[in-house]
């Protein structure tokens, strides 16, 4: 028997997860203890692709009010919302997990490491996520969960093969790790260089910025201002707005009337900002430069439309970065669960020192200049990291499906 073209080594046979593992049933009240003082799992304490845990919070602290399942120390636990995030992970202790999670035991013949690691090899992955595409939340229910394809060993030979995975991988993790915390001080490094250049700049002070740029809320979405008659044009949303960049791979399109078109229409040169995000995020800005041209925006990305005979708007973004922009959307933001949030009176009322056009620029070339010996830098560090983790899912695909003998490989 072949898979991909590649014979089966000896001992080894094809099967399907709900022949080898099965989903816990029965539900506990996170409310009473002692669950309620075990750790609750959701998909956001996942890490996606690698299967490490994050760290949670105990249910009463995550507020947890409906039925939660039970996860024994040992046991697999796997996101079935959106699973081409491919999240799963081992529970460290006895914990509970989500509604959005399986907790899954073995039947007997599978090491639970080992089936962590064929699930977040490439055969799983890919029939996960295929079948699981024809919804607009893609989730895969139990029934599609127990089709999946799973090569199984013997029991020794999984074994050894997840103690070789914990080992490879664990040595790559702690280069991506490196990695990682080079780019946090060149992070660092950009906000200390943006500073020192901001501090030095003079002009007026306590400037607020609607007296230097108009402030556009954008299109409400429904109602009367969508309309079958009009015409159709693409928007920009919140997910489009990034830190720095707009995103325009996936550009949503809507139908309304030249009226009220105008009223969202985005201009060169205009510094978007979302009405809400996470906290590092909030209040800064990203300049439009029209890869599409007509393109309006929602009511939850403002346009902010420097005054060019006083506010140039290259500035603005790096004024938005600085830390009094840092300070101010943070003591201003207003905060729920997992979201904080502004408004366009408070990006109104936000004030600057305001240089002269001519020290502006200056300021803006010797900040493009910093920041793009900075980016390069943190280029060539995500580059190494997308590599390294190249190699960490090559390097699982081939163990669990039998491509790399681990004896040679170690």
């Amino acid at each position: 028997m072949t898979v991909s073209g590649a014979r089966l080594p000896s001992g080894w046979s094809v099967t399907r997860f709900g022949r080898e593992a099965i989903v816990n049933t029965g539900l506990v009240d996170p409310e009473m203890k002692p669950w309620s003082d075990m750790p609750l799992v959701a998909p956001n304490h996942v890490e996606g692709h690698t299967g490490r845990l994050l760290p949670q919070d105990s249910a009463a602290e995550q507020s947890a009010e409906s039925g939660k399942c039970l996860v024994r120390k040992g046991q697999v636990i796997y996101s079935k919302i959106r699973p081409s995030l491919n999240k799963v992970t081992i529970a460290e202790e006895d914990c509970l997990c989500s509604a959005d999670m399986y907790a899954i035991s073995s039947r007997g013949r599978l090491d639970h490491r080992f089936l962590v690691y064929s699930m977040l090899g490439k055969p799983f992955h890919s029939y996960v996520t295929q079948v699981s595409d024809r919804v607009k939340m893609p989730k895969v229910n139990r029934q599609e969960l127990a089709g999946a394809p799973l090569l199984l060993p013997p029991i020794e030979e999984q074994v050894a093969i997840a103690d070789f995975l914990d080992r490879e991988t664990a040595k790559i993790d702690a280069l991506i790790d490196k990695q990682r915390a080079l780019i946090r001080g060149l992070n660092e490094r950009r906000a200390a260089v943006l500073n020192q250049v901001l501090r030095r700049s003079s002009g007026v002070t306590g400037v607020p910025l609607r007296e230097v740029a108009k402030i556009q809320t954008g299109l409400t979405l429904g109602g009367a201002n969508q309309v079958d008659d009009g015409r159709e044009f693409p928007y920009l949303r919140v997910a489009n707005v990034q830190v720095g960049r707009v995103e325009i791979e996936d550009v949503a399109t809507v139908v309304v009337t030249s009226e009220v078109a105008r009223t969202s229409m985005l201009r060169r040169g205009d510094v978007l900002m979302t009405e809400g995000g996470d906290r590092a995020a909030l209040g800064r800005g990203s300049i439009w430069h029209a890869p599409i041209d007509p393109c309006l925006h929602q009511n939850h990305v403002f346009a902010v439309r420097a005054r060019l005979d006083r506010l140039v708007p290259e500035f603005l973004v790096y004024v938005l970065e600085g830390e009094g922009a840092r300070r101010y959307f943070e003591s201003t933001r207003r905060q729920t669960t997992n979201l904080s949030s502004t408004n366009s009176r408070l990006v109104r009322a936000f004030r600057f020192t305001l240089p002269t056009l001519s020290e502006q620029r200056q300021l803006v070339r010797d900040l493009d200049k910093g920041m793009a010996l900075i980016a390069n830098a943190n280029e060539t560090l995500e580059r190494s990291i997308n590599l390294a983790q190249e190699r960490r899912s090559a390097l699982i695909a081939a163990a669990v499906t039998g491509q790399l003998d681990i004896g040679g490989a170690a």
